[in-house]
């Protein structure tokens, strides 16, 4: 029942970002070899390890089967437990997110086109990536679609 529930997360994360070949530079070359790439393709299969680790365990917590019972004195706990699995399911829908931008940055990576911002199409610095290796735009575009929100 988690993992039903974490893959619908994820595929509902992933409705709201358009696949990469329908990003407007999601097919200029990259500017890095696969060489180079190693570390980074590295660390981004670890993060997607831990992130679908931890998505699991939270569904579980979130959707327990045992619902507490409710009665006049716990009311309080109810409310309380209820609150808890409401955030443990937006944190799980930020994880899935995550997870959908580094499936995507492994497919960049595999098709040869990681690493270019998908706003933009200038390469994206190799320190961004290491930062945040699933980075799919320049630090400029990312920041002025920051401004936007």
């Amino acid at each position: 029942q988690a993992t039903a529930a974490a893959r619908a997360a994820a595929a509902k994360a992933g409705a709201a970002k358009p696949p990469p070949d329908r990003r407007p530079h999601a097919k200029i070359k990259s500017p890095y070899s696969r060489k180079s790439l190693q570390p980074l393709k590295q660390k981004l299969h670890d993060l997607r390890a831990r992130l679908a680790g931890d998505i699991d365990s939270m569904g579980k917590e979130a959707l327990r089967a045992d619902e507490p019972e409710v009665d006049a004195e716990n009311d309080a706990d109810y409310g309380s437990d209820a609150f808890e699995r409401t955030i443990t399911l937006e944190l799980m829908e930020n994880e899935a997110r995550t997870l959908r931008s580094i499936n995507d940055a492994l497919e960049a990576m595999e098709a040869g086109f990681f690493g270019v911002c998908s706003v933009c199409g200038e390469p994206i610095p190799l320190a961004r990536l290491e930062a945040l290796p699933f980075a799919s735009t320049c630090v400029k575009c990312q920041a002025a679609a920051e401004r936007l929100l």
